[in-house]
């Protein structure tokens, strides 16, 4: 399990493969984290891939939010529920008293799941591995401008995928309630820095904010891309 702390932010991210083997061996102790609400929907999938995705999401979810709060403890964790709302964004909902609403977002692909752990009044967050299957959609999510924002030497694929995975963790956090893939978010600026990581703003339509600005790293063949509520002129 890795976990990272950005100010006011808390970000966790679990590989599947660690959990997979916890849920054989001791699935009580895994579980025990779950809210009763949680543990209800867990019992209704019954595919394996798709409970150890929804598993991950959750328990990567306490513990990015524990972090926040600033109580990691089993308690805390179970007082805990992570439920979706109508639009299947991930809503928390808790006994605790809080001063202020944490906010959260989620996201696994392949051997990963990924939360996403805010003060603010949204988060997006976005994990892709880096395929060949981005050059089959490629027009369905970006442009040459856009592509043309990046050093040259950098390969398409990489492009490709910096690019969905900002643009999916953008949609996330501003355009959750909205039917859109990505027709609403335009990459209008890149900047990259050392060790596999760039920061991307993207212009918006949108009635609250113009411009956003999106953190991207890279480990192995993945991308993972987060951004929070905050705007930037």
């Amino acid at each position: 399990m890795e976990k990272s702390l950005f100010g006011d932010n808390c970000l966790t991210l679990i590989n599947l493969a660690n959990l997979d083997y916890l849920l054989k061996n001791k699935e009580q102790d895994v579980t025990a984290l779950l809210s009763s609400s949680e543990l209800q929907l867990f019992a209704g999938y019954s595919y394996a891939k798709r409970r150890l995705e929804w598993l991950g999401g959750r328990i990567a979810a306490k513990d990015a939010l524990a972090r926040l709060l600033g109580d990691a403890s089993s308690a805390a964790c179970r007082d805990l529920s992570v439920l979706p709302d109508s639009h299947g964004r991930p809503v928390v909902s808790t006994s605790l008293l809080l001063q202020w609403r944490p906010r959260l977002s989620l996201s696994h692909c392949k051997n990963y799941a990924v939360a996403l752990a805010c003060r603010e009044e949204q988060c997006g967050v976005d994990i892709e591995f880096c395929s060949e299957r981005l050059l089959t959609v490629r027009e369905r999510f970006t442009t040459d401008s856009e592509m043309a924002l990046f050093a040259e030497a950098m390969p398409e694929l990489s492009r490709l995928a910096i690019l969905w995975t900002v643009k999916e963790a953008v949609k996330k956090c501003c355009f959750a309630d909205q039917p859109t893939l990505f027709g609403q978010t335009r990459v209008c600026a890149v900047r990259e820095g050392e060790g596999g990581q760039w920061w991307v703003d993207c212009c918006l339509d949108h009635e609250d904010r113009a411009r956003i600005r999106v953190q991207v790293v890279r480990f192995d063949r993945y991308f993972l891309a987060w951004v929070t509520g905050g705007t930037h002129a």
